[in-house]
């Protein structure tokens, strides 16, 4: 190797510890770069900290009543389910919800009453929510019931048929089932046929089914005003009824079902004289039931 090369090696050697030298210093001149950055951003990252603690503070109460919105809700959704599934008991045992025996049962506990005589019918009790109605409607001589008869009688759909209404009430009282019975379930048919014309919503198709007459009237009812009676789980389960059992022919009934449609309130049987045996308790005041349905009809 001759003197040059030598040279060139020496300088290049040098440059390179020179520049390691800088390279040092820039490390070190970032390392306490970074060390400032960090040493300035510290209040900030402290004050953010601070902020964030007191946002969870203040949150809290909020957090907290989330929870319990949340617990409330996933009971309501409980109860809700509880309550339908005693209301379709109800149902399934031949009865339907109407406004005055809402209002009965709630001065006697409410759904709580109403979850209590499903629970006793599913345990084999079949008489509980029958005898729960008779309770409400037949004491002290029918009182409720003329009450709730007299507050008919200030609904426009009802005025011409007061008269009659007046009769079957009192042959109900007087226990003259048959005769309340056929009259009853013509003022029911009467009210809904007004209704279907006075809103434009009668055909000649339905002249004589009374059971699409009711349906259309509550239909276009609940359309208009906001009635937990007149909500679809409601009103189709009560359909179910009308269309199935009191309004169905005879022919199509299902007497696994209805025991054999001569003690069951059937339209068809009743008027065309296919049944003498009729006139009981429990259909007379299931024909009420149908008119205090129909008191929703404004």
């Amino acid at each position: 190797m001759d003197s040059n090369e030598q040279d060139k090696l020496i300088l290049l050697q040098k440059a390179a510890e020179k520049t390691a030298e800088h390279l040092g210093i820039i490390s070190e001149e970032v390392n306490n770069l970074g060390k400032q950055i960090t040493e300035s951003l510290k209040p900030f990252f402290e004050q953010q900290k601070k902020l964030q603690e007191s946002l969870n503070e203040t949150l809290k109460p909020f957090i907290e009543q989330q929870k319990k919105f949340r617990e409330i809700f996933e009971t309501i959704a409980q109860k809700t389910k509880q309550w339908r599934d005693s209301i379709k008991i109800f149902y399934e045992a031949g009865w339907w919800l109407s406004p005055s025996f809402m209002i009965a049962t709630d001065a006697m506990g409410g759904l709580n009453k109403i979850q209590m005589c499903a629970d006793k019918y599913k345990s084999g009790d079949r008489r509980a929510i029958t005898l729960l109605f008779f309770s409400i409607y037949q004491k002290e001589n029918c009182e409720y019931l003329v009450s709730v008869v007299q507050e008919w009688k200030q609904n426009p759909y009802f005025k011409r048929w007061n008269m009659i209404l007046d009769e079957a009430l009192d042959s109900h009282i007087h226990k003259k089932y048959s005769v309340a019975i056929p009259a009853l379930l013509l003022v029911a048919e009467g009210i809904a046929t007004d209704y279907c014309k006075g809103n434009d919503i009668f055909d000649k198709t339905i002249k004589s089914k009374g059971n699409i007459k009711i349906r259309k009237a509550l239909e276009k009812t609940s359309k208009e005003k906001r009635e937990l009676l007149l909500t679809d789980f409601f009103v189709q389960m009560l359909f179910s009824i009308i269309d199935n059992k009191i309004f169905e022919k005879t022919d199509k009934l299902d007497s696994s079902i209805t025991r054999g449609y001569e003690h069951f309130l059937n339209r068809h049987a009743i008027m065309h004289g296919l049944s003498s045996k009729y006139g009981s308790l429990k259909n007379s005041l299931q024909c009420f039931l149908i008119l205090d349905v129909l008191s929703l009809l404004s």
